[in-house]
């Protein structure tokens, strides 16, 4: 059987992505610089686990060498904003250098698909509703990391001819992202605890295209499966504030409670907003939505909170 790569497997989507690779019955190996099961919905006999770093380079190269994937689904990264504030040298050498190892490991390999995991963030400031040929302009640390990751995926592919595809998600919500600093998972437990939320920005001036986890899988595995290379955004096609986050997530568990607005957020883009057309005239569409994925997120954290 052939085998499918899962880079940072061990991470937020990577997780969700390898439940549901084992689910179509794919032959994983599971590639995480971490070595503790979290709080996945797998076992460790279910995949091939490779404990390594994609800075790498001998390392993947050998792993690379072992295995002879057919896919791979490049999801590591170190993708919190204020830690790639705080030390962009760690976040360029994981985000880039690690994405250049991955991609001149396997230049020459054969390999079916070659999927990145970009981000709305590579589009930087410009203006949005950002469509797949909106130029690239990360500006901030993380920002630029996701533009360079980007670019340098497409150059792999125009220049070396690999099968390269990148989604470019919108901010990723749901189960199992246990980043408590990130806007869900704090504004779910303050409602669990019956607490303020502590809001990092002023609540109301930025707005983020928020997209449910199992759909960005969705995302994920179709374009897999398509037989050209292609870039896509992946979103709902809607902005939110934090403020309107934490008012959906209250009226849906009953609480309310006034939040902390900090408001010390430095070197983040005012609105992001993603063009999923193009996504859709592939015949891509989502199986829920944001509401619903609320719900659904309120539902994880609750059962997760409870039993920690």
């Amino acid at each position: 059987m052939d085998k499918v790569l899962v880079t940072g497997a061990f991470g937020f989507v990577g997780q969700w992505v390898v439940k549901k690779l084992l689910e179509q019955g794919e032959d994983v190996i599971a590639l995480s610089h971490d070595n503790e099961e979290l709080n996945h919905n797998w076992k460790m006999l279910d995949v091939h686990f490779a404990k390594g770093d994609i800075r790498d380079y001998d390392f993947l190269h050998e792993l690379l060498k072992k295995y002879q994937p057919k896919k791979v689904f490049h999801l590591a990264a170190q993708a919190i904003v204020g830690e790639a504030l705080d030390d962009p040298f760690t976040t360029m050498q994981t985000n880039i250098m690690g994405t250049e190892n991955l991609l001149e490991c396997l230049r020459n390999q054969e390999i079916e698909k070659i999927i990145i995991a970009s981000s709305d963030k590579a589009y930087g400031n410009e203006q949005s509703p950002y469509k797949e040929n909106t130029p690239l302009n990360g500006r901030y640390p993380y920002d630029c990391s996701k533009s360079c990751t980007d670019l340098i995926s497409q150059c792999y592919r125009d220049t070396y001819n690999k099968n390269v595809s990148i989604l470019r998600c919108g901010n990723i919500f749901g189960g199992g992202d246990l980043n408590w600093n990130r806007v869900f998972p704090e504004a779910i437990a303050s409602c669990y605890e019956s607490r303020p939320m502590n809001i990092r920005s002023d609540g109301r001036s930025m707005k983020r295209d928020y997209v449910y986890v199992e759909d960005v899988v969705s995302a994920y595995l179709f374009v897999s499966n398509l037989h050209q290379n292609e870039i896509v955004n992946v979103s709902y096609g809607t902005s939110y504030n934090v403020q309107t986050i934490l008012e959906t997530v209250q009226s849906l568990t009953g609480v309310n409670i006034s939040p902390n607005i900090q408001n010390t957020a430095k070197c983040e883009i005012d609105e992001q907003n993603l063009d999923n057309t193009h996504l859709s005239s592939l015949g891509w569409s989502p199986e829920y939505n944001f509401e619903v994925g609320v719900r659904k997120a309120i539902d994880w954290y609750y059962d997760y909170l409870s039993r920690k």
